[in-house]
């Protein structure tokens, strides 16, 4: 797509790389917008199933490019500065397919949170994670006040920002903040690559239904209960409930359409 950016397809799996290796791959404003308008056009390509996101030269993403923020800004620019640095957290929450991130070497700040907004996290050997914000003065974007709580809890969450606090591959697969630690660095991008080869294999409606679920969880028990309802339904109705359920009875692999 860019320079800062590299796209490549293997079948339903799209896997998009940021390639600013030489800062680490931390994005400035520019390469963001590109970061953000990508997502959403590979959320609507229909032959997209299921996406990864992954990091050239070693590592995820350091961040946001400090060398290009403004070292001062009025309430207004202030506004729209944090709008924008949201926009990759908002497109990754709205699109519909699986996101998977493949994460060696440093996954810091905006890049913690591109990794968080996604629904599996593979990290390599290297990986380590950070929230960086308070050492620039700030709290915290990108839905990482929601997204890290989600993964790790409120407490630890709360010590991570306040204490800047970098946690490496094996703690972050012992509290919970990865899903899988893959053996090498050479083994992430592959690993990344096949659980999303198994998500794209799925029920498309049905993994985004899981997915917007968690996004979007229900504040007391009767509240799971109505968002069931909303979210259930509609997939009992659906053609890949039935094809699910006749594949069943006929001991064969279903072939899913998101239908």
């Amino acid at each position: 797509m860019s320079d800062g950016i590299c796209v490549h397809d293997d079948g339903a799996v799209r896997c998009i790389t940021i390639n600013r290796p030489e800062r680490k791959n931390a994005l400035d404003v520019e390469t963001r917008r590109q970061f953000a308008d990508l997502i959403v056009e590979s959320h609507a390509n229909p032959q997209v199933r299921a996406i990864v996101f992954t990091g050239a030269g070693g590592d995820f993403c350091a961040g946001a490019d400090i060398k290009k923020m403004v070292r001062s800004a009025d309430g207004g620019a202030a506004y729209e500065r944090i709008q924008a640095a949201q926009e990759i957290a908002r497109v990754m929450a709205e699109g519909p397919k699986p996101q998977i991130a493949a994460v060696d070497g440093a996954a810091v700040g905006l890049g913690m949170g591109i990794a968080l907004a996604c629904d599996y996290i593979v990290a390599g050997p290297s990986a380590r994670f950070a929230g960086g914000f308070v050492k620039v003065g700030l709290c915290a974007d990108n839905g990482v006040l929601f997204t890290l709580p989600q993964r790790v809890g409120p407490a630890r969450a709360r010590t991570m920002m306040l204490l800047s606090e970098t946690v490496c591959a094996e703690e972050a697969l012992r509290i919970g903040l990865i899903d899988k630690l893959a053996e090498s660095a050479d083994d992430v991008l592959p690993t990344a690559i096949d659980v999303a080869a198994t998500l794209a294999a799925g029920p498309p409606l049905a993994i985004t239904a899981i997915s917007q679920a968690f996004n979007a969880l229900p504040a007391t028990f009767s509240d799971a209960l109505q968002w069931e309802i909303e979210l259930q339904v509609p997939l009992l109705c659906s053609e890949d409930h039935r094809e699910a359920a006749a594949a069943f009875a006929e001991k064969r692999a279903p072939v899913f359409t998101g239908r």
